[in-house]
């Protein structure tokens, strides 16, 4: 349980006097219709926002005196009114992004800690120090709320203005409320943090894309350019791609297992001479960044196992069996892929008596590449991995056939056309040491297209739901589930859980779906070799 040490109070606006309590008001039930609307995006983007702390409450009443409150005591709550429930309810389409701009306001407000200074009740008399102070607050969580928003699938950055706009005139709040800055000053705020604010969210979208497309190392600089926001989403992000990276640096002769993280058998096993000296960089990146998620999400299977894998590639072995343990007894049902770990720990202890059994409780239990772990297990009792590589050879041929694709690879020629005209562009360069760069319209998000420069390839991204009605996209709709996207592309190439949802890549990466928190198509990337501006 989160304590708190003093009495703050944050709104983003608020009518009514101070001597507002619940009690004047009736709180919406937990089944009411507009409860569970909000607090679907309230819980989404929880998510994005994890650093560690408890979540706060949510409270939603039915009056029309207040727009949103953020309160520590007795306990965190964030508590909305009805009323403006109902006026995000006027953005149509854009009825869970004007929600998502209010609520993620007042969670950067508690998530970051801005409750320790003052009140921010409007009949309270603040100091001059206090005043600046909570104006700086305000403009932080009025930017900062829009970047987390992002990372939870909800576009608020474009429609701020607009919704805080609209807020002041329907509950006819003064431009200058005391302890906030003017609404004008808020709105100049928005429109000068823009590049910032789309900047974070390109590098964060090139990020997703790099690590579908195996480029585990330039995945790694643009989750490392993110790391002034410490929440979950980037840690997680940051670790799994420098694990990537770090395993495919590893020399399969050191160690020959597949390990549940790895995605495409070929690239560690076949890839000659592909480890390098900068594997102990990735490692201590990887350990680095799990660490801190760990400390936010300290069961979580996903994290334990990636720890446990960095551990295991640092040579941490008693570290990573401690962590396998820990993490095998916070379970009810232990992921079966814990088996494989520790028996990978035992096979390089050199207690292969206990390899051997975890190995079969791996294989019982489904987990990933069990068989071919077993199987190596195998040859290595049997002579040392003698003509192991023409062995590895004849077995992923088996294992990594190529996979359905029904005509979704994206024209080479639609992605030229789509490449921005030069005299919009504009650069980002995320990293010189891995080279990225992202060239980008000054409208990206409504244009969708981006030029992401790596050292080892360029490519062409086109993100948005314009391409819907595009012929060779034409197995892609808005609102497609899981279901009908596997039923015409096949079994994803990889997976990835996102704050708000999920992500799937196919074959060479050409194609990666974004899904939300429902297992519905909400956005996708379609990639081709680019030519350059």
């Amino acid at each position: 349980m989160q304590h708190w040490l003093t009495k703050s109070t944050f709104c983003f606006l608020l009518l009514g006097s101070a001597s507002f309590t619940v009690c004047a008001q009736s709180l919406l039930k937990p089944t009411h219709y507009k409860f569970k609307h909000t607090q679907r995006v309230f819980k989404t983007l929880n998510l994005a926002f994890q650093n560690g702390m408890n979540e706060p409450d949510l409270e939603v009443v039915d009056t029309d005196n207040l727009v949103l409150k953020y309160f520590s005591k007795p306990s965190p709550t964030l508590r909305l009114s009805e009323g403006v429930y109902n006026l995000c309810m006027t953005f149509g389409a854009d009825s869970s992004n004007a929600l998502a701009t209010l609520l993620s306001h007042e969670l950067v407000h508690h998530y970051e800690r801005h409750q320790g200074h003052a009140h921010y009740d409007t009949k309270n008399t603040l100091s001059a120090n206090e005043l600046t102070q909570s104006a700086y607050y305000e403009l932080d969580a009025d930017t900062k709320g829009c970047f987390y928003s992002f990372l939870s699938g909800f576009d608020t950055h474009n429609i701020f203005e607009n919704v805080l706009n609209k807020v002041y005139m329907h509950f006819k709040l003064p431009d200058k409320l005391n302890g906030y800055p003017t609404r004008q000053e808020r709105i100049t705020n928005i429109r000068k943090q823009s590049a910032d604010i789309q900047g974070n969210a390109i590098v964060f979208t090139a990020g997703q894309f790099l690590y579908a497309a195996q480029n585990f190392v330039a995945a790694t600089a643009c989750f490392e350019f993110l790391q002034r926001f410490p929440c979950g989403e980037v840690l997680n992000n940051t670790g799994a791609s420098a694990l990537q990276a770090a395993l495919s640096m590893t020399n399969p002769n050191e160690l020959p297992f597949m390990l549940p993280v790895e995605t495409k058998p070929r690239n560690r096993f076949l890839v000659k001479n592909n480890w390098t000296n900068s594997k102990q960089i990735y490692v201590s990146k990887a350990i680095n960044a799990l660490e801190r998620l760990q400390r936010i999400k300290p069961n979580e299977a996903s994290t334990v196992l990636n720890l446990a894998i960095a551990y295991i590639l640092d040579n941490k072995l008693e570290l990573a069996l401690a962590q396998l343990e820990q993490g095998m007894a916070a379970q009810k049902k232990p992921n079966p892929n814990f088996y494989t770990l520790k028996a990978v720990v035992y096979f390089l202890k050199k207690d292969y008596d206990s390899a051997e059994d975890n190995f079969i409780k791996a294989q019982t239990r489904g987990a990933y590449m069990a068989e071919h772990n077993a199987k190596v297990f195998q040859k290595y009792n049997k002579n040392a991995f003698s003509g192991f590589i023409d062995w590895l050879a004849e077995w992923f041929e088996e294992v990594d056939a190529p996979q359905k694709q029904n005509g979704v690879r994206f024209p080479e020629e639609l992605s030229r056309q789509a490449i921005p005209p030069k005299q919009t562009t504009l650069f980002l360069k995320v990293s010189e040491k891995p080279y990225v760069k992202i060239l980008y319209n000054a409208d990206w998000h409504s244009k969708g297209v981006m030029i992401l420069q790596t050292e080892r390839i360029d490519y062409t991204l086109l993100f948005d739901k314009t391409l819907q009605s595009a012929a060779s996209a034409k197995y892609l709709r808005y609102g497609s589930t899981k279901t009908d996207i596997q039923a015409v592309c096949g079994s994803s190439f990889l997976e990835m859980e996102l704050a708000g949802g999920s992500l799937w890549a196919y074959p060479n990466a050409q194609l990666v779906c974004l899904f939300n928190d429902k297992n519905r198509l909400f956005a996708w990337f379609i990639a081709s070799r680019s030519v350059k501006f």
